[in-house]
């Protein structure tokens, strides 16, 4: 068999998943390959918030805690060195956030929050009463009595987050080839080799991680992977208009709106089953643009840069898929992150490495293997 190029492990997907697991493959030895069809960061992790909570949302508390924090902490600790190794500033920090309250359901609702918060190494949370949450800033609504102040979440560009792990991998020696892949070469539930439109690529392992579009595996593998898109629409506003504004991200009612650099707030998201559809729709910018006045009236007036869409990879029960596809020796899965993408990518990215370089891993995957779903 002819191989175009060969490599040790095969990277399918640029995203954060792919380029977490080739930078440290890569950081372990490996000689790696991503393939990416249409430029690194090019879809969800490229246009993501970049916001990372650990704490709250599907699965927190529950199956998904343990991972979710010990990616959190795997962030914090790889931010310095990557930021200086790369020269990506990726932007990393931790953040303070004020849930908004305008009646008493909303502060029953926020008890959990509240005490997941306060009872965490690392994390802070306090309740606002009418008075304090009015003198954070004229800008919030004069509706509102009260809050839930929180701080310890991250916040960072998961773009030039992903671009930077990439990086750091092609500079240690992998290698992108930007390309489609279109099938596999296999013998007896091995794969030796991918079939792409330049030709064949030979290996020794793949990872498959190509977010919403997972189900391409089925037909490659046989395998079953239901994983499908949640559309996400995100409005970039520019506060010129605004005046100041409170330096917290706020909350309510299923959005939120995230103070980023240069005088910029992001408003976002929505949740839409609409497939593969990436079309940018008015009926989104009204709902968000709506939905944050009732927090910031002002921010009616903010100028809206740009208006985003992405699509995350979601599964039925919300839970990342990671581990070797059945009946396979060397394809092994990483997808499914769903809304958590960026914070659990390193630790998605670091245990698909660990089980093919070392066989096992110390990181907590239990419950998040492919078998459940065949």
């Amino acid at each position: 068999m002819k191989f175009f190029h060969k490599s040790e492990v095969i990277v399918v997907g640029g995203g954060i998943v792919g380029c977490a697991a080739a930078y440290y493959l890569t950081k372990g030895g490996a000689r790696v390959t991503i393939i990416e069809r249409e430029g690194l960061a090019s879809q969800a992790s490229g246009y993501s918030a970049g916001m990372l909570n650990p704490l709250t949302g599907i699965g927190i508390p529950g199956c998904l805690q343990e991972i979710a924090m010990t990616s959190f902490q795997m962030h914090l600790n790889l931010w310095k060195d990557l930021v200086s190794e790369t020269g990506f500033d990726f932007n990393p920090s931790r953040r303070s956030s004020i849930d908004v309250i305008f009646d008493e359901s909303d502060h029953s609702s926020l008890e959990q929050v509240y005490r997941t918060y306060r009872d965490t190494d690392g994390f802070k949370a306090q309740w606002l009463s009418d008075s304090e949450i009015k003198s954070v800033s004229s800008k919030i609504s004069a509706e509102a009595i009260g809050g839930l102040y929180t701080w310890g979440n991250g916040s960072l560009d998961s773009m030039l987050l992903t671009k930077a792990l990439a990086n750091s991998a092609v500079e240690s020696g992998s290698k992108l080839i930007e390309t489609n892949v279109v099938g596999v070469q296999d013998q007896y539930g091995r794969i030796n080799g991918l079939r792409t439109k330049e030709g064949i690529i030979g290996c020794d392992h793949v990872i498959f991680a190509l977010g919403p579009w997972s189900n391409k595996i089925e037909k490659w593998l046989g395998v079953h992977v239901p994983v499908s898109p949640l559309k996400g629409q995100i409005l970039r506003t520019h506060l010129s208009n605004v005046g100041k504004y409170p330096d917290y991200d706020l909350n309510h009612g299923g959005i939120s709106l995230y103070r980023k650099s240069g005088g910029m707030v992001w408003i976002g998201a929505t949740e839409e089953h609409q497939g593969y559809d990436v079309t940018q729709t008015v009926k989104a910018k009204n709902m968000l643009l709506s939905k944050a006045s009732i927090i910031v009236p002002s921010i009616i007036e903010s100028e809206i840069i740009n208006q985003t869409v992405c699509l995350r990879p979601i599964t039925p029960d919300w839970l990342p898929i990671i581990g070797k596809a059945p009946g396979w020796s060397n394809a092994w899965l990483a997808t499914g992150a769903g809304k958590k993408g960026i914070l659990l990518g390193p630790a998605m990215g670091k245990s698909i490495s660990d089980l093919i370089t070392k066989k096992s891993t110390e990181i907590p995957i239990h419950g998040f293997q492919p078998e459940r779903f065949q």
